[in-house]
């Protein structure tokens, strides 16, 4: 789905391979963990009593690098309709699984009677999601070097979302200072572990596709396009 470059076959061969399981894989993954960053985003952009200071200038760093990222992805599609509607279609999908998620954090928080229990799941919710797709990046990465001898992370930056997590990941410290509280709970890892399953495992994938090919039905398979 992208224009790349190649230097012999086995560069191509390993291209290809990893473009296949990125480009469909790790692209909803990303996208969903995109869209938690913004609905938390949007939550705490509300609270003006929690929505200053350095957590204010964190956030709007990391809704600019959600928001460039999410363009960098577009950008980089041959087909970019098929793609925004491939990958917009995972929000509807995967939401059951993400709201039990947080539901669960939220029950955990609640026990533990922390203030903005709704809000910090949301908050919490996009950080683990965030984590996930930099973990599942990272794996896959390790996996094609592996096979093929090469490193392709830059070849496939634009899936990284590594910045946006570390920014992300300050906010929460910010927020969460001087809460004390293991959200690592049997339940709460349980439905953590069946979300990252059906992403990992890509049980959302063929559902996403059949809402881009209803939406575009003169869509022809895109190719990696090649400049020598």
């Amino acid at each position: 789905m992208k224009r790349v470059y190649y230097t012999n076959e086995k560069d191509l061969e390993g291209l290809k391979y990893t473009a296949k399981i990125i480009d469909f894989g790790v692209s909803l993954m990303v996208k969903a963990a995109i869209n938690e960053v913004v609905t938390a985003y949007i939550y705490l952009r509300e609270r003006k009593d929690l929505f200053r200071f350095e957590v204010k200038h964190l956030a709007k760093v990391a809704i600019k690098e959600s928001d460039r990222k999410e363009k960098e992805l577009l950008e980089m599609m041959k087909n970019k309709q098929f793609y925004d509607d491939y990958s917009d279609a995972i929000i509807d999908y995967a939401q059951n699984d993400i709201t039990k998620f947080r539901i669960g954090i939220k029950s955990v928080l609640d026990k533990a009677k922390i203030p903005n229990a709704e809000l910090f799941s949301h908050i919490e919710c996009a950080r683990v999601m965030l984590d996930m797709s930099v973990a599942q990046f990272g794996n896959i990465m390790e996996d094609v070097k592996g096979k093929f001898g090469r490193d392709y992370t830059q070849d496939f930056s634009e899936f990284c979302v590594s910045r946006l997590f570390r920014h992300w990941s300050m906010l929460c410290d910010k927020l969460y200072k001087g809460y004390d509280v293991d959200l690592n709970t049997p339940e709460v890892q349980g439905l953590f572990d069946v979300m990252c399953k059906k992403f990992a495992e890509g049980e959302y994938i063929e559902s996403c596709l059949k809402v881009a090919y209803q939406n575009n039905p003169d869509f022809t398979k895109n190719e990696i396009e090649v400049k020598e």
